[in-house]
């Protein structure tokens, strides 16, 4: 299974989604480059699809989709910042967090999603509690997601 890497770009309590011509909505990323190191690539992705600049991003989980291995980070920037689209995107569009379940999306744009929601405004996510939100989200779909220690607030 491929591994891609899946940038959160928040803003606030919006999340910036892409999409490629005659393609549905999710979240930037794409598949690992060869010896590309996993703390490279978040950033390197953002600016190639948005031209957006993050200062750092922060590892949240791994989620199992059906045909890719997600490596989810999440980006913060700055209120002003606009995304741009580039060769690879032919859309960009700054979304409120709750309205992606609303939203024409890709499959593993709404499981991270639905999570983002779910989750958003804990201080901590204990490992019991991702365990128990994965069954939920996974139920009905090839999904298995890992957890790190993460803290997400949207403000």
């Amino acid at each position: 299974m491929r591994k891609r890497v899946t940038v959160v770009c928040r803003r606030g309590k919006h999340i910036l989604l892409v999409a490629r011509r005659e393609s549905k909505w999710a979240l930037p990323g794409e598949i690992l480059k060869r010896g590309e190191k996993l703390s490279d690539a978040p950033l390197r992705e953002l600016k190639e699809e948005t031209r957006l600049s993050g200062r750092s991003a922060r590892y949240l989980f791994q989620y199992r989709g059906s045909q890719k291995y997600h490596h989810v980070f999440i980006c913060d920037i700055s209120k002003r910042a606009k995304g741009r689209t580039s060769n690879e995107i032919a859309k960009c569009r700054w979304v409120h967090v709750e309205d992606v379940s609303r939203m024409t999306t890709s499959s593993p744009t709404k499981v991270i999603g639905r999570f983002l929601t779910t989750n958003g405004n804990k201080r901590q996510l204990r490992p019991q509690t991702f365990r128990r939100m994965t069954r939920l989200l996974s139920s009905g779909m090839p999904a298995l997601m890992t957890a790190c220690s993460m803290r997400l607030r949207f403000t």
